[in-house]
Order: C-alpha cells, then sequence, then structure tokens
C-alpha cells in the first residue's frame, strides 16, 4: 500500500494543480497495489469549477473520496477540503487502518 499526503493551498495556480497530477501519475505507474491520498485539498465542494477540478482528478485515475461530510464551516457555508482518495474500492477504509 501507497499511502501519499498532500497540502493544497487555496487559490492555487494551474502549475500547482499540474504538479499534483504528475505526483499522483507517478505513484500509480510506480505501486503495485492499493493508493490512499489523504490531504487538505482546499477544493471547495461548493464552488463548481473547484468540484469539477476535484470530479476530473478522481476520473482521471479511478479514485473513490471517501469524505462525504462538510470538513470546513464558514459562517455562510460548509464544504469538504479535506480529502481521503483510495483507488481501491474494495479495500475499503475499515481494512486500511
Amino acid at each position: 500500500m501507497l499511502v501519499g499526503l498532500f497540502y493544497r493551498p487555496p487559490n492555487t495556480h494551474a502549475d500547482i494543480d499540474q504538479s499534483l497530477v504528475n505526483s499522483i501519475d507517478l505513484a500509480f505507474n510506480t505501486a503495485n497495489g492499493t493508493i490512499v491520498i489523504l490531504g487538505d485539498s482546499n477544493f471547495n465542494s461548493s464552488i463548481v469549477n473547484s468540484r469539477r477540478k476535484l470530479e476530473s482528478l478522481c476520473s482521471q485515475f479511478s479514485l473513490t473520496q471517501y469524505i462525504q461530510e462538510p470538513t470546513h464551516y464558514t459562517e455562510n457555508s460548509q464544504s469538504i477540503l479535506d480529502l481521503i482518495l483510495v483507488n481501491n474500492v474494495c479495500v475499503g477504509l475499515v481494512n486500511l487502518f
């Protein structure tokens, strides 16, 4: 199992997003099993463009996002910013930890 952790600052530029994609791609090209990616993504799920970036990332690498409840709250909103992405749905979170 390969476990990776990342922090993506708010308002990140496209080059940082591409570096994240490149790192995940490298992990998939070298790992021989389950890949778990944990992180503070700052992909604000309540913003359409941000949500699409996350959906694209998950689709590109066949990742499942396990966090379904908001992890970030403001006075006027709530969103999922923290992620647990796994490439092997059969493993499930119970068997990971």
